[in-house]
């Protein structure tokens, strides 16, 4: 290619001018083929598969057993989504977590309670309060067994019976420990924590002989007062729900306490032909207490019986074991 310096234009050189010729011969005979706009197709397509590729790759990969079973994200048409122990929690809570998860932050995790005796979340489902209601008889009758080192048989039945992953066994007996020793629990998040000295039950030492509904309700009121619990119940909610389970347990098996074995050991025993293990049974509806099924709590070889509200005998379980459980990991 020669270039020209007075007139500043380029002249072709003779093997440039042969490939433009070639080019249009060939596009000639492409055009005579019905293939004219072959090439223009081609990377088009071309584009579209790189774009494609580029696009999977930042979409985020989700491993097999990973996938979100949230019924709110599935669009479930069910107006009230109820937890069960056959499905692991969706979200593990760290030390380090400080209960405080923004992208958990929706607005139909917040439950409200009503004005009448029944206490309505969306975490715990519609909790008929008289059938809660722990009596002076039943106090009585857990006194006598009950001491400080009711936690130890706390977190056998979190473990053994509620069969809940080892992270969320330490996050709920952190907590209950709190209440336990009457330190009482605030909210710690730099972001949504509790103004300065404003706590849940400081000073009030909490058992399985208090009135866990009743500290349900209190928990949510100071949750309405200096801000909700971002982190979808591990601050007040859960620990108080298991520590409620545990309290009917208790009342079932009321020989727990005292007994010197484990849990594992105490249900078996139930194989030598000693009295029978009543565990806690949850309703196939939240409001109802007619359909009832056993929760899977025992061991393969344990035969669990349940008896009748209306039964007389000694162990029947106790009124309002109607609540359906909530989810474990």
């Amino acid at each position: 290619m020669t270039t020209d310096n007075d007139e500043g234009h380029y002249e072709l050189s003779d093997y440039e001018k042969q490939r433009l010729e070639r080019i249009a011969k060939n596009q000639k005979y492409l055009e005579s083929i019905g293939l004219g706009d072959a090439k223009q197709k081609m990377r088009d397509m071309t584009k579209k598969t790189k774009k494609n590729l580029r696009r999977q790759q930042l979409l985020p990969q989700v491993k097999p057993g990973d996938e979100r079973r949230s019924k709110r994200i599935l669009r479930s048409a069910d107006s009230l989504v109820m937890l069960s122990y056959n499905d692991e929690d969706e979200r593990v809570v760290t030390q380090d977590d400080d209960y405080d998860f923004e992208q958990d932050d929706d607005e139909d995790n917040v439950y409200a309670t009503t004005p009448s005796r029944q206490f309505r979340s969306r975490k715990y489902g519609l909790i008929n309060r008289e059938d809660w209601e722990i009596s002076e008889e039943d106090k009585k009758e857990l006194e006598k067994d009950m001491d400080d080192n009711y936690l130890g048989k706390f977190k056998e039945f979190l473990v053994f019976h509620n069969k809940i992953s080892e992270q969320n066994v330490r996050n709920v007996m952190r907590q209950v420990r709190k209440l336990a020793r009457g330190e009482g629990i605030r909210y710690e998040s730099p972001r949504y924590g509790w103004p300065e000295n404003c706590y849940f039950m400081k000073g009030t030492l909490v058992t399985p002989l208090s009135d866990i509904v009743d500290l349900m309700e209190k928990g949510q009121e100071c949750e309405d007062k200096w801000g909700r619990d971002h982190g979808n119940g591990w601050l007040i909610s859960h620990p108080l729900k298991k520590l409620l389970l545990f309290q009917q347990f208790v009342l079932n098996n009321p020989d727990f306490l005292a007994a010197k074995c484990k849990l594992k050991e105490y249900y078996d025993m139930d194989d030598d032909g000693n009295d029978d293990i009543i565990p806690i049974v949850s309703p196939e509806k939240s409001t109802g207490g007619e359909d009832i099924k056993q929760e899977d709590a025992a061991s393969p070889k344990t035969v669990v019986k349940t008896e009748p509200k209306s039964s007389k005998k000694k162990k029947s379980p106790k009124k309002g074991e109607n609540i359906k459980q909530e989810d474990a990991a």
